[in-house]
């Protein structure tokens, strides 16, 4: 059987497929049945307009809990076993989907499905960071972040497309986890044939992060593990905007919601296509990955907020993508280093995921929230409140970068 390098030994393939297969369902709960909404509240006359949207918020708020609770049982607990867990009780919803007769039945579902997520989203990059060191660490965290998006893009088209022909169909895409269930049995045989050196990850992963190799004393790692927290979190703040708001503002220049759908999905499709290249990205980047990246947001953000275009809006929405799809692993890659124990790493990540998390929950409470301070109702003003947040993380970045370079150069 072919064996794959993982910076500290050799796993089999089907290992790998078996890791890759738990990114499948990430990003699913909520999202991918937002096609569904209208058609909905039609089936369901009786039931609210927030009672169907509920569908889609619910599985958001029971995640977070359930993220941190997954990082903090995998220090102790069988990641393996918490991953079978957790997509058991993920395909059961799904199967039970498929058989609901009203809206009470699909949000309880919807709760459910969110507390299984919760329980595997940690897991699907924790295994990664646990089996892979070095660069082969960033390239799977990178594919483990493109396979998460192309699912969500793939399952949102076929929600489309299924709904055409009866509403339970859609909920199908939930009985997705099927697959990783499937491959589970063979996560036992990821361990490497050799023993993880973490002082060899860090060193090797240094070029990228920019993390020191000594030894992290535990207030620096705080320190450093709250920055990966806030920054993620103002990088999905601000990147989700496209989803929230450009709809709104396109609609306002009379645009259809063919125009709008094109949009959104050249967004979705730019955070996928970084997470397959990472490992050549960041060879042509080098240290400057992360201000390039974020610069790009910055550009896509202006391009929305100063033009009323089509092509622009297209152009915008793939730089904003594309700028978030490269940050988003590097963030995983970053905030594993900071773990000096292998059993920490996955709690670290919950920490992270949850910030990501409570971005997409809250974003448009808060901006809607400096919309009323600021007595405007414009749907340009998201995208340039959010470029401002932007630049100032652009400028913290630079600072950053200029200081290590400059230390760097003292110590030669």
């Amino acid at each position: 059987m072919q064996k794959i390098k993982t910076g500290q030994g050799n796993i089999p393939l089907i290992s790998l497929i078996a890791i890759w297969s738990i990114s499948l369902v990430v990003n699913l709960p909520g999202l991918a049945i937002s096609p569904l909404l209208a058609s909905l509240e039609k089936i369901f006359p009786k039931a609210g307009t927030l009672e169907v949207q509920l569908l889609t918020i619910l599985p958001n708020f029971f995640i977070i809990p359930f993220i941190l609770l997954s990082g903090k049982l995998s220090v102790y607990k069988n990641k393996e076993l918490l991953v079978f867990t957790g997509l058991l009780l993920y395909l059961i919803c799904g199967i039970i989907y498929l058989f609901a007769q009203n809206i009470t039945t699909l949000i309880i579902l919807s709760c459910l499905l969110g507390i299984a997520c919760g329980i595997v989203i940690p897991l699907a990059a924790g295994l990664i960071t646990d089996t892979f060191t070095g660069v082969y660490r960033t390239k799977q965290l990178g594919i483990k972040s493109g396979i998460a998006n192309l699912s969500l893009v793939a399952a949102t088209l076929l929600v489309g497309w299924l709904g055409k022909i009866d509403w339970h169909l859609p909920f199908a895409v939930y009985m997705i986890p099927v697959i990783p269930l499937i491959l589970t049995p063979f996560l036992k045989h990821r361990t490497s044939e050799s023993k993880r050196i973490i002082t060899n990850a860090i060193k090797n992963s240094e070029n990228i992060n920019g993390n020191s190799a000594n030894p992290l004393n535990k207030k620096l790692q705080k320190n450093l593990l709250w920055e990966q927290i806030i920054v993620y979190f103002l990088l999905t703040f601000s990147a989700i905007t496209i989803t929230y708001y450009l709809p709104f503002l396109m609609q306002d220049n009379k645009m259809g919601t063919t125009q709008v759908g094109i949009a959104t999905s050249v967004f979705f499709l730019f955070i996928t296509i970084p997470g397959f290249s990472l490992t050549f990205l960041v060879k042509i980047l080098g240290r400057s990955i992360k201000p390039i990246s974020i610069s790009m947001i910055i550009i896509g953000l202006s391009l929305i907020a100063a033009f009323n275009n089509l092509y622009i809006f297209i152009i915008a929405s793939a730089l904003t993508g594309m700028g978030y799809g490269i940050m988003q692993p590097l963030i995983y890659d970053a905030t594993s280093l900071l773990a000096t124990k292998k059993n920490l790493q996955t709690l670290y990540l919950s920490y992270i995921f949850t910030a990501n998390y409570i971005a997409v929950a809250t974003a448009p409470f808060i901006i809607d929230f400096f919309k009323s301070l600021l007595h405007t109702d414009n749907n340009v003003f998201p995208f340039i409140f959010n470029a401002i947040i932007m630049f100032i993380l652009l400028t913290f970045q630079i600072i950053k970068l200029t200081k290590k370079n400059t230390k760097q150069i003292k110590n030669t």
